[in-house]
């Protein structure tokens, strides 16, 4: 059975951080859903390089479907982290500890999920300071694996964050 992936999307995306791990991971054979607040929904990334529709809406998914989390970076976070059936998605996953991918503004999530205690993480810089008031301890390296947590900075570290990814899902 193909293993299934879910990445939590909004509008105002990273685009490299949606379109990068989606095509390596669909490459690789999985099944990558994009999951929104609307179910269908028509999303452009900030730069409006890339544009996605949404598989299905937040409130219609369940952890227990999924293989792995990906929380791409960009403005999106912003809005997605105050959205209770987001973090709830988050909590569900950490609970099973299923992998799940953060990457630039995507820890923000993480941050509001109340995953982030004790744990070994990094982000864009700017989030650096909220991640270390979370209780994390950040790292300024391309990839931090901590547990199931992955996280990486910036759309530069793509590679290093796609494998990384992959690596936990495939000893998932």
């Amino acid at each position: 059975m193909k293993k299934r992936v879910i990445m939590i999307v909004e509008d105002n995306y990273e685009d490299q951080e949606v379109d990068s791990p989606l095509a390596f991971l669909q490459e690789k054979g999985f099944q990558v859903d994009l999951v929104g607040l609307k179910k269908n929904k028509n999303l452009k990334g900030k730069k409006g390089a890339s544009k996605i529709v949404t598989t299905h809406a937040i409130s219609d998914v369940r952890a227990e479907d999924y293989d792995g989390l990906i929380i791409p970076g960009g403005w999106a976070p912003d809005k997605l982290r105050i959205i209770d059936g987001v973090l709830d998605f988050v909590r569900a996953m950490e609970g099973d500890q299923k992998p799940i991918a953060a990457i630039c503004h995507g820890p923000q999530v993480l941050i509001n999920a109340e995953v982030v205690k004790g744990k070994r993480l990094t982000a864009y810089r700017a989030i650096w300071k909220d991640l270390e008031n979370a209780g994390a301890e950040v790292l300024n390296k391309p990839v931090v694996v901590d547990g199931n947590l992955i996280t990486s900075r910036h759309p530069g570290d793509l590679k290093y964050f796609n494998r990384a990814f992959l690596g936990a899902l495939e000893r998932g």
